[in-house]
């Protein structure tokens, strides 16, 4: 879980593990971070500050009286707020855990659609079932090195990424076989979401997506009250892995046109109601969060500009999803019994009312950050903050402080620093917003 000692922005990793008969339990429901990211904020430099008002001061005195000072630039109140726990929180909520692909391998082996198949298919899929550990065992020094093979350096290359890519087209298959029971399309999706982090390819990500939404999400199967947990949060997990990965995607703009993003957001705030079980809360608020992040890092990119989003969050400051987000995880935070749950919801209004996406003073613009980008390696450095207005505005207008506010004294949160923190920060970005 998320915990006290997360407030860099770290969580632990998920530990648990998972018997073969055990369907109804998911220990990948807790996402681990991995975000090793620290808190980095920049301080006014206040020599050259007050030099610089010395000099305003002498200029002034020197002068015949002119038009009167202008007022403080909006710019000068996000300096003044500080929030460097949820600035450290910079990288995705991803579900890396590979201690469990052998048996995965087994008991998909062993499934009666396996058996039921004939002899020269089943043994082609063992084979790439075989191949699973050394593609996940795959990283940028093996990519380089089969970059480089004896088959030359495009060739080798995407030889790799087309075996990635048709191997998650293959489990995606089978998890569709009717024959198939629950908890062996639990192991299947086990091993998607580990692939979809390797993917470089937007493109594939997105029908992986689609095809999991369809099948285990949305799917009319799915929303009956028998739903089977771990299959359900494994599912949300490919997903937020999925979304995950888009930061690092070489298809900066595949999504446009093609992902029917309300329909993921939907599905993933009507899964944070209190009667679903944890590990599917978990999982659907740590897509959410993902997707958020996702947006402003997008739109903090200079090399990618508003483009790759419009067509997720369309070319506006705070449009409709922006607004469904903000309300379906504020609605009933006061009654979030879950801790990990609570804080990811948090996160994912933090980052939509303070954001990277910035016009230089401060104020959001829906077209990136007027030219800063964040480093290369994901970390926030403080310059590219700032506070989302329209966002910040529509909570307190909705009369979602309080019950922010509120969080703080619950029993969830009463020993955990992290939540204390962000509920702290969230407040003093709206109450500054809103009082401005």
């Amino acid at each position: 879980h998320m915990g006290a000692g997360a407030g860099a922005g770290a969580s632990t990793g998920a530990s648990a593990s998972i018997s073969h008969d055990a369907a109804d339990h998911n220990p990948w429901a807790n996402l681990p971070s991995k975000n090793d990211a620290t808190s980095t904020t920049t301080n006014a430099n206040t020599k050259s500050e007050g030099m610089a008002i010395s000099r305003a001061t002498k200029h002034s005195s020197s002068s015949s009286p002119t038009a009167p000072p202008s007022p403080p630039k909006k710019q000068k109140i996000d300096e003044l707020i500080k929030t460097p726990t949820l600035d450290s929180y910079t990288k995705p909520l991803l579900s890396s855990e590979t201690k469990m692909v052998p048996l995965c391998i087994q008991k998909i082996k062993s499934s009666a659609g396996i058996k039921a198949m004939e002899e020269m298919e089943r043994q082609r899929i063992f084979a790439t079932l075989d191949s699973l550990l050394e593609i996940l065992s795959w990283d940028s020094k093996s990519s380089h090195d089969h970059h480089n093979d004896a088959n030359g350096d495009d060739n080798g290359h995407a030889h790799v990424h087309a075996h990635l890519h048709s191997t998650i087209d293959l489990l995606v298959r089978l998890s569709q076989m009717p024959q198939a029971k629950a908890s062996e399309r639990t192991f299947i999706l086990m091993l998607i979401r580990l692939l979809v982090l390797k993917v470089k390819n937007g493109d594939i990500l997105i029908r992986s997506m689609e095809a999991i939404r369809k099948n285990f999400i949305t799917s009319s199967n799915m929303t009956a009250k028998n739903t089977n947990t771990a299959l359900k949060a494994m599912a949300w997990c490919v997903l937020s892995n999925a979304i995950g990965s888009f930061s690092s995607t070489e298809s900066a703009t595949a999504a446009r046109g093609v992902v029917h993003w309300d329909e993921y957001i939907d599905a993933a705030i009507g899964e944070l109601s209190g009667e679903n079980r944890v590990e599917i809360r978990q999982s659907a608020a740590a897509f959410l969060y993902n997707l958020m992040l996702y947006v402003n890092n997008k739109l903090c990119s200079s090399n990618v500009g508003a483009s790759a989003t419009e067509a997720v969050l369309g070319d506006s400051q705070v449009s409709d999803l922006h607004v469904m987000i903000l309300c379906g995880v504020l609605e009933g935070l006061v009654e979030e019994t879950d801790s990990t749950v609570l804080t990811r919801k948090l996160l994912t209004v933090g980052k939509i009312v303070r954001n990277a996406n910035t016009d230089g003073n401060g104020h959001g613009n829906g077209h990136g950050n007027g030219g800063q980008e964040l480093p290369k390696d994901g970390n926030a450095s403080g310059s590219g903050l700032g506070i989302n207005d329209i966002a910040a505005s529509l909570v307190v207008d909705l009369g979602y402080v309080d019950a922010i506010k509120k969080s703080q004294s619950l029993e969830i949160s009463r020993s955990n620093e992290v939540i204390t923190k962000l509920t702290g920060e969230i407040v003093a970005i709206v109450s500054q917003s809103y009082s401005a």
